[in-house]
């Protein structure tokens, strides 16, 4: 764990100090050998330009053979065996001794040899589903067999690292736009003061629509949170296409419908009424599903049309855009209502087309942006919570001993002293009572510091939440509400882990809920993913600790350690899940879990509101 933890700490400091490509992948080759004990490493990638592999970066080769090695640009039609299963099929390949192994085929062990290596372990950088790299670990002078934990360090270390390298290439692809664009504007700039009077007014109006365009362009990218970048987007593709009314549709990642929405021209209290964002028929639909420039001089005249909802201003003249990046649709620009014309023109087209490229380099910045940030905070954890199991479990083992002392001595006091002296029985049952809360106080910490394997297996979501209640011990003053249905496909979870999770859930409900009130435990699924939902109706978080609940040793209460919630996280995150909570003060608390299912295939399924 101290290994592991060091490891990520060290990826942590190369990933936020990094400045550019280059800098992170050659601070990685120093980290990765050192975390794993290991002579050699080299990262090989494939190159976004030219399509090939190539190695960027290595250490403790010598330095010919390094600058033979970088030389080198390998077409991925000409890769060997291990390369492929490596880098095409996203498998680790360990092999211990690459002279001996009966196994290799003949065209690796000469590849191998080439390169040098004894012992080879390769571990592929993937992002996304698809593979970006491989990096490789050898030792040229002997055999050696890697272990399982070692490759899943090797395989932890892999997966910060893809997302590194991947983000840090879309930076510097993001950052080269920007100077292009600062360049542009420079350049309409000049070209605006040599503009006279003599030109005439479509010339002027096209130097215009340039620099609108130009100053559009670094007006998006100037701004790195989503939400304002996409406000951005609408409010300054408006007023350059000179349209009444502006949209921006985003597209659900995987799915051709519209997930969020962003309007220009019309005020809050219109758009409140017209009520949720489109669906994805009539015109806007036809968009979604061409994904190629339309425009009409009057849409309601268009077949495809279905009219607009109550309170929708009317519109006539329309046009829209795709959002394309890296083959990548993102989503739709949408004008209506073209000022003082008719219809749009083709000019308007190509300069709404020039602005969607523009909104697709900004989006990309600010997911970047955000997922760099994410990045770090998971890093940032994963280090807070290994030092913190590093010191759950010294202070555990310290204090155990002491405590079984204690419970001892309580024990034997208590068959020697009166039991007709009321003062003497109680002190000794305080004491008994005080030792055990303790001891429970441990076990938090004990498990907190114990890093479990999971032992996943089906099981039915019903059967495990019944299970679960009625191990608790429940108060006589609170009703439960099982209402998860018994159709749910079985969830693939360890089942002690899960049932430790709803204990901890069900346990912080009845500590909300001191005067009573309901428990309700709600299930729904879809999409090979099950929804628990494990709400109360106590006393409610208050808003400043919500971002805090799931924090290790955070606590409101007088009694516990505050590590429950801390623990529910770590356990649902392992099993590649999700938890959340809402929280209303007065009006109770409702945990949402995300777990995979054994079935992908079957129709979603609910209960509950």
């Amino acid at each position: 764990m101290e290994r592991e933890a060091s490891a990520l700490q060290e990826i942590a400091r190369v990933i936020s100090d990094g400045r550019d490509l280059n800098e992170i992948l050659h601070g990685l080759i120093e980290v990765v050998p050192r975390a794993m004990e290991i002579p050699r490493c080299m990262i090989f990638r494939v190159g976004r330009e030219c399509g090939e592999l190539v190695m960027p970066a290595s250490i403790g080769l010598s330095a010919g053979a390094a600058r033979s090695i970088e030389r080198r640009k390998q077409p991925l039609d000409a890769l060997t065996p291990i390369q492929r299963e490596v880098l095409m099929e996203g498998r680790t390949v360990a092999v211990e001794d690459v002279a001996a192994d009966p196994h290799l085929h003949p065209e690796d062990r000469e590849y191998l040899g080439f390169l040098g290596m004894r012992s080879i372990l390769g571990v592929p950088l993937r992002m996304g589903g698809k593979s970006i790299g491989y990096f490789t670990l050898d030792d040229p002078h002997r055999p050696r067999a890697f272990s399982e934990g070692e490759i899943r360090l090797a395989e932890v270390i892999a997966a910060h690292a893809a997302l590194a390298i991947d983000r840090a290439e879309a930076w510097e692809e993001a950052q080269k736009a920007s100077g292009e664009l600062e360049w542009l504007k420079h350049a309409f700039d000049a070209r605006v003061e040599k503009c006279t009077g003599a030109w005439s007014t479509v010339q002027n109006q096209r130097v215009r629509d340039l620099a609108a365009l130009v100053e559009a362009g670094i007006a998006i990218t100037s701004e790195l949170s989503l939400d304002k970048v996409l406000q951005r987007i609408v409010d300054v593709a408006r007023g350059v296409l000179r349209a009444h009314y502006a949209a921006l549709g985003v597209v659900a990642e995987g799915d051709a419908q519209l997930e969020r929405f962003f309007v220009s021209g019309i005020d809050a209290e219109t758009q409140a009424q017209i009520g949720l964002l489109p669906v994805g028929r009539g015109i806007l639909g036809a968009l979604l599903r061409e994904g190629k420039p339309l425009r009409l001089r009057d849409l309601t005249k268009d077949p495809r049309s279905v009219g607009f909802p109550p309170h929708h201003p009317p519109m006539r003249s329309f046009l829209g855009v795709p959002i394309i990046s890296r083959g990548r649709v993102f989503g739709r620009l949408y004008f209506t209502e073209k000022q003082d014309e008719d219809e749009f023109s083709e000019e308007d087209e190509s300069l709404a087309l020039s602005l969607a490229a523009q909104a697709a380099v900004a989006i990309e910045n600010a997911r970047l942006f955000q997922e760099t940030q994410e990045q770090q905070e998971r890093l940032l954890r994963a280090e807070r919570l290994s030092a913190i199991g590093t010191l759950a479990a010294t202070v555990s083992h310290e204090l155990r001993n002491p405590l079984s002392v204690i419970n001892n001595a309580v024990f034997f006091l208590s068959t020697k002293v009166p039991r007709d002296d009321p003062r003497v029985v109680r002190n000794l049952e305080i004491i008994r009572r005080e030792v055990q809360t303790a001891t429970h106080v441990i076990e938090d910490l004990l498990d907190f510091a114990r890093s479990r394997p999971l032992h996943v297996t089906p099981v039915e979501a019903e059967l495990l939440v019944r299970d679960t209640l009625i191990r608790q011990q429940m108060p006589v003053n609170m009703h439960v509400e099982n209402l998860v249905p018994k159709e749910l496909p079985p969830l693939c979870v360890d089942p002690g882990q899960m049932q430790q999770v709803l204990s901890n859930l069900i346990e912080n409900a009845m500590q909300a809920m001191p005067d009573g009130g309901t428990l309700r435990l709600e299930g729904a699924a879809g999409g090979g993913r099950a929804t628990l939902r494990v709400s109360d109706t106590g006393v409610g978080i208050a808003p400043e600790n919500l971002s805090r609940i799931f924090e290790p040793l955070f606590t409101t209460r007088s009694r516990g350690v505050g590590l429950g919630l801390a623990l529910v996280r770590r356990m649902v995150e392992a099993h590649g899940g999700h938890v959340s909570v809402e929280s209303e003060v007065g009006k109770g608390t409702t945990f949402i879990l995300e777990l995979p299912t054994a079935e992908a295939d079957r129709k979603p399924i609910s209960s509950g509101a």
